[in-house]
């Protein structure tokens, strides 16, 4: 069948650079799918993938498959041209499926992905999909990282480190890590040692990846901002030409690969469909450029331990911080007990020499509540004092399937953090005091919640938070203390 090219009269993210030519570029639309998720298009079942209404999907191949749409497509590869959605005088849309409509519109959509193999929408046809299309692909391969998910982002492609690692294929592709979210991170943080410590993580969960990335090959960027966009682009387009092939845009469910090729396209309307619920895009999806290789969206490979993908859409967007993070500490003393919204909760179970400092990464819509007293009843506070969840049964069915981490910490002092504590979704915390302690985390069995060497080690001196009894302070008038130079150490 024939395909087209919807592309924008415009640029991408080279706009007003002068005098380099600007790079157009459009997603590339064939008459079976659609161009916001990838899904087959169909008219017989309104719940299941790719659904458009019967006049809708009559109208579509009638246009496709027009003699004058067939002469126009040949005559324009012809040229090397791309074909223009919108002739001069006209505003055509762009034919979405309904998901995406809603997905557009309305930011949420009752038909998300699953675990099941017999699903309609499930991990493991996303990993077949991925298995069959970038299994002998040519060009570079872009690995998307969230900075706000590191472990579930990564430990997603553990069964499929072949395609982005494999020593054998590396003559064919290029591997890039692109760690998405950076402007959550403090200003001052050190980008070199962030890079490091991306790479690090990469090959604790990939080892194959080991020897074959090096620090130049790391990106940190932020496809809200547009940060670092222009500069992986031109990275992963140099070392594709250099293979003779296109640009692969991989990595877990909502890590910002269809955000990031939405601000290469630089139009949202004929873009892709972007959204926080996971496994937004379903099937590969093509971006065309007027003067280089294509880069494709493929599926973000959905980890069951991410609270994410367990999340309703209100919550979900509770959770996920829209902005710079702002640090929490707090004084912890033995006995004592956060509770993290009704999600989790962290105990001090033992401490060997007193209070230890623990440091919440969170967006602020998550409340965060210390207490001593063996009298609170969370249940009585979900939706005020904790949140999210908003409501009690929702509350119910987290605790009804909650499982208690334990987790024995050797403090490194007060100057830096010993480790961070992982809960995949939410965020983390990082523990900074002196000796040793035992920590217990009481968290949903769906959430991934582990150790790692510590992100941001030095905010237990550079942030306090003062707990008044009904809420944080932040005491914004104190100087802020220089970060140490950390720029080699992990």
């Amino acid at each position: 069948s024939s395909s087209r090219v919807a592309a924008r009269r415009g640029v991408g993210v080279f706009a007003g650079e002068e005098p380099r030519r600007a790079e157009r570029f459009a997603v590339s639309l064939e008459p079976e799918r659609c161009p916001g998720c990838g899904a087959r298009f169909q008219s017989s079942f309104q719940g299941k993938p790719g659904y458009v209404p019967s006049h809708v999907y009559e109208r579509i191949h009638r246009d496709e498959d027009s003699p004058e749409r067939e002469v126009e497509q040949l005559l324009a590869e012809a040229r090397g041209e791309a074909v223009e959605e919108a002739r001069e005088g006209e505003d055509e849309k762009v034919v979405v499926c309904m998901r995406c409509h809603e997905l557009r519109h309305r930011s949420k959509t009752e038909l998300r992905p699953s675990f099941g193999e017999e699903d309609e929408v499930s991990a493991a046809q996303f990993e077949a999909l991925l298995r069959r299309e970038v299994k002998e692909a040519r060009g570079a391969v872009i690995l998307f990282v969230d900075l706000f998910d590191v472990d579930a982002s990564l430990s997603a492609w553990s069964s499929l480190a072949s395609l982005v690692g494999s020593p054998q294929k590396r003559h064919r592709r290029k591997l890039l890590l692109a760690a998405n979210k950076v402007d959550l991170l403090p200003r001052d943080a050190s980008r070199h040692r962030v890079k490091q410590w991306i790479r690090s993580a990469a090959e604790y969960y990939v080892p194959s990846v080991r020897d074959g990335v090096k620090d130049s090959d790391v990106f940190l960027l932020s496809c809200r901002t547009g940060e670092g966009v222009q500069q992986l682009l031109g990275a992963a387009t140099k070392e594709a030409q250099a293979r003779n092939g296109d640009v692969y845009c991989c990595g877990a469910a909502n890590v910002g690969k269809s955000s990031f090729l939405n601000r290469v396209i630089g139009d949202k309307k004929r873009g892709l469909t972007a959204s926080n619920t996971p496994g937004t895009t379903l099937g590969l999806v093509k971006v065309s450029t007027s003067n280089g290789p294509a880069l494709y969206d493929t599926p973000g490979l959905l980890s069951p331990f991410s609270l994410g993908a367990w999340l309703t859409s209100k919550e979900l967007d509770a959770v996920l911080p829209k902005k710079q993070l702002k640090p929490k500490v707090l004084r912890v003393e033995q006995g004592a007990t956060v509770h993290l919204g009704g999600l989790c909760r962290v105990t001090l179970d033992h401490s060997q020499h007193g209070p230890m400092l623990l440091t919440f990464f969170l967006d602020d819509a998550v409340s965060l509540h210390p207490t001593k007293s063996p009298k609170f009843d969370p249940a009585k506070h979900v939706g005020a004092k904790l949140s999210p969840p908003f409501d009690l049964d929702r509350y119910e069915s987290f605790r009804a399937n909650a499982t208690t981490h334990r987790f024995e910490v050797d403090g490194a002092g007060f100057d830096s953090a010993a480790l961070d504590i992982v809960l995949s979704g939410l965020g983390w915390l990082s523990v900074t005091g002196s000796g040793a302690c035992v920590l217990l985390v009481d968290a949903p069995s769906t959430m991934l919640v582990t150790t790692r060497n510590p992100l941001l080690p030095y905010e237990a001196h550079l942030n306090a938070a003062k707990f008044t009894g009904g809420r944080l302070i932040d005491p914004r008038s104190r100087k802020r203390p220089r970060r140490p130079d950390d720029r080699h150490r992990l």
